[in-house]
């Protein structure tokens, strides 16, 4: 089993913690839009949710499974018609949960996939994350990422334990 260990963190100069990141190394894409999807079955969009992540190159399907606030069990296959697998997800049962657009730029640096993103009505982040199929190496992998923080000068206080789509949908269930 393949395990998603992620952090994500509110930032108010990502131009300034991307420069800090390539002077270490950190290779950087293009930046690409997203919509990501979200579909849950009713009241469990924190435990098991379905992501539909649409960019303009592709199209990607995935199903998470939370473990905990940082970590989780992600499987993902590329899909061409994303409109029938979205009615499909319904037909299911499954609530479409929210839609999160953003624009994200993607680097890797030490073996961590990083992704700066700015989402729409959520403002800029940064997200840190590695894989592993060993669970013994979770613990291991959290304390990397929390070196990597503090070289980045981001406080730990700034850490979102919420999902971008649980943000959006208490905007909208507020508004």
């Amino acid at each position: 089993m393949s395990f998603e260990v992620e952090y994500k963190f509110r930032i108010k100069d990502a131009g300034a913690v991307k420069a800090m990141l390539k002077s270490s190394g950190c290779i950087w894409s293009l930046p690409k839009e997203q919509a990501d999807w979200i579909y849950c079955m009713p009241k469990s969009y924190k435990d098991i949710f379905w992501r539909i992540r649409e960019e303009k190159e592709k199209t990607v399907l995935s199903v998470k499974k939370l473990l905990k606030n940082t970590t989780a069990v992600e499987l993902e296959t590329s899909i061409n018609d994303s409109k029938s697998v979205k009615r499909m997800l319904e037909l299911s049962g499954f609530d479409k949960y929210a839609v999160v657009k953003k624009l994200r730029t993607e680097g890797s640096l030490n073996g961590f996939n990083i992704c700066l993103d700015e989402v729409c009505q959520l403002g800029c982040f940064i997200e840190i994350e590695k894989n592993t199929d060993e669970e013994n190496e979770i613990v291991v992998i959290e304390e990397q990422i929390k070196e990597l923080v503090n070289m980045l000068r981001i406080s730990t206080d700034d850490v979102c334990k919420e999902r971008y789509h649980t943000m959006i949908r208490g905007i909208r269930d507020t508004t």
